[in-house]
């Protein structure tokens, strides 16, 4: 299949008498990778050409290739180009030699899981063996056994024995697990970069333009093109240190491939932008008609029928009521104007192993403290808020987060826009206790004339900082909130909330303490439900 692009030869008129076709070696030299399963790629080439007319050909291209974003460009020397024809070739067979280091690459990997698979069998034998161990003496001579000369001694030395062997052998089979599973992993990497070799190198674009060199001489070339498949995604790491209020973020992009064109030493870039497909939809008349009833009637006094959307809308163009196919559009978050370039060249193979490349670190104050929500959970958590002070928004991405040097734990971080602050959590704070207990929870009646039906809820709750610094603790607290009318509320506290309904959650209350080392602060929390007696009431 071929494909031509616009742009004509550019008045190059070729004679009979040109030359032979002139294959011309190409390598990758800078990628631009997108969200979402698209990268633009640029080739560098440089050839020496007589004075003459001829063929230029760059082969070897991906399939992923679309042929509509080939562009080629002269970068030094003096030529002509022509227009840009792009089609699929055979290739042959693929590379022997790559092929072959890629076998003897599996018969490795096959052969060290198979001893790692060994090593898993003899710790389960050992562990057998130590469990049959464990089970003497027994039987009617046991008693006789332990009692004879210093046989209490050698007991308890086997014990030990056992209990010693029984743990080498557990690490043993955990880490042989381990192994084996890695193992596993990387020969399905091997065999699916056997598989795409095939597939990729069976075929390929070629890329093949005319030409016109006035003198003889050294022409650069660069070709750019766009290609289906590579993705990367953020990443980061969030390093909490307690003792100085201080977050290190550390950004981080795992990038993918699978084109079946190496990217060997290239200069990356990675762009938050998502290509638009489709143009942006336009408002057009939103014209409203009078239809007659089958009565005949008609006038301001007839009832329209439901206007049907999305055939007439607010938005709808005068192309889209006579009929015409709307474009789908995918928004773009204009916010998303970011595009980061990796420092160093790096390396990204063509099997879609992930890469982990990093990007940058940015160190941010936080204000450290704790957040209890003692009607879900019994633990306080350890927060840090923080505000954004980088140029440009944080994609939204995994995170990995870390207090004091130890892990705590994975998460989501939402998109985080400059001078945002945001509420980070780096696991439970064990040193912040909390007693949440039901002082009363009562059900009764009430009224003279109209009887209501009442619950009534009383909770005490203890907190108590044993950080050696003073600690802000948050408690979050829920009262119902009733949908019916005839449902009355009514909160008992110690005293009044910090805030009420947070972030405009109704019911959602919260208590900000300012709590000393050592320090204990009670409170009281309840409410009381009344509705009638006549109805059931749900949800309590």
């Amino acid at each position: 299949m071929r494909y031509r692009l616009a742009g004509g030869l550019l008045g190059l008129a070729l004679s009979a008498a040109v030359a032979a076709a002139t294959p011309i070696d190409s390598r990758v030299d800078r990628v631009t990778v997108y969200p979402q399963s698209l990268a633009t790629v640029e080739r560098v080439a440089s050839v020496d050409l007589p004075a003459q007319r001829g063929t230029l050909t760059i082969d070897g291209l991906p399939t992923a290739l679309n042929p509509s974003s080939v562009r080629v460009a002269v970068t030094s020397g003096e030529l002509t180009l022509g227009g840009v024809e792009t089609a699929t070739v055979a290739m042959g067979e693929p590379s022997r030699e790559r092929e072959r280091a890629l076998r003897d690459q599996l018969a490795q990997l096959r052969e060290e899981r198979q001893r790692w698979a060994d090593e898993q069998a003899t710790a389960r034998t050992e562990l057998d063996y130590i469990k049959g161990l464990s089970q003497l003496p027994s039987g009617e001579g046991a008693v006789k056994v332990l009692s004879e000369g210093d046989a209490t001694q050698r007991w308890r030395q086997l014990q030990e024995l056992i209990a010693t062997s029984s743990q080498k052998a557990h690490r043993q089979l955990r880490k042989a697990e381990r192994e084996v599973s890695r193992l596993d992993q990387e020969i399905e990497t091997v065999e699916r970069r056997l598989d795409q070799l095939g597939d990729s190198e069976r075929e390929a674009v070629r890329v093949t333009m005319p030409y016109e060199a006035p003198a003889a001489g050294k022409v650069g070339l660069r070709l750019l093109y766009r290609v289906q498949g590579p993705s990367w995604r953020p990443q980061y790491e969030a390093r909490l240190a307690t003792q100085s209020g201080t977050l290190h973020l550390m950004r981080y992009a795992e990038v993918s491939q699978a084109t079946g064109e190496e990217w060997n030493d290239v200069r990356l870039r990675l762009a938050t932008t998502r290509p638009v497909t489709g143009e942006r939809p336009e408002p057009g008349t939103w014209w409203l008609d009078l239809r007659e009833r089958p009565d005949g009637r008609t006038g301001a006094g007839a009832e329209l029928k439901r206007q049907r959307l999305p055939e007439q809308s607010a938005l709808t163009s005068a192309a889209d009521t006579a009929g015409a196919a709307r474009p789908e559009v995918e928004t773009v978050d204009a916010e998303f104007a970011a595009t980061y370039e990796i420092p160093a060249r790096v390396t990204i193979p063509a099997g879609n192993q992930p890469q982990s490349l990093r990007i940058n670190e940015h160190t941010i104050d936080a204000k450290v403290g704790a957040q209890v929500y003692p009607q879900t959970d019994s633990r306080a958590w350890l927060v840090a808020q923080a505000t954004w002070t980088g140029e440009g928004p944080l994609p939204a991405g995994r995170v990995a987060r870390f207090r004091d040097g130890a892990y705590v734990g994975e998460g989501q971080l939402a998109t985080w826009s400059p001078g945002e602050e945001r509420t980070l959590t780096f696991g439970t704070d064990p040193s912040v206790t909390v007693r949440f207990e039901a002082a009363r929870d009562e059900a009764g009646e009430s009224g003279w004339i109209t009887t209501q039906s009442t619950r009534r809820r009383l909770y005490q709750l203890t907190v108590r900082n044993r950080h050696n610094v003073e600690l802000p603790v948050a408690i979050f607290f829920r009262v119902p909130v009733g949908r019916d009318e005839g449902i009355e509320i009514s909160e008992q506290f110690s005293y009044q909330p910090s805030t009420r309904n947070w972030q405009d959650k109704q019911g959602v209350h919260v208590w900000r303490l300012p709590l000393d080392s050592g320090a204990e602060h009670q409170l009281s929390l309840g409410f009381e439900v009344s509705h009638p007696k006549d109805k059931d009431l749900s949800g309590l």
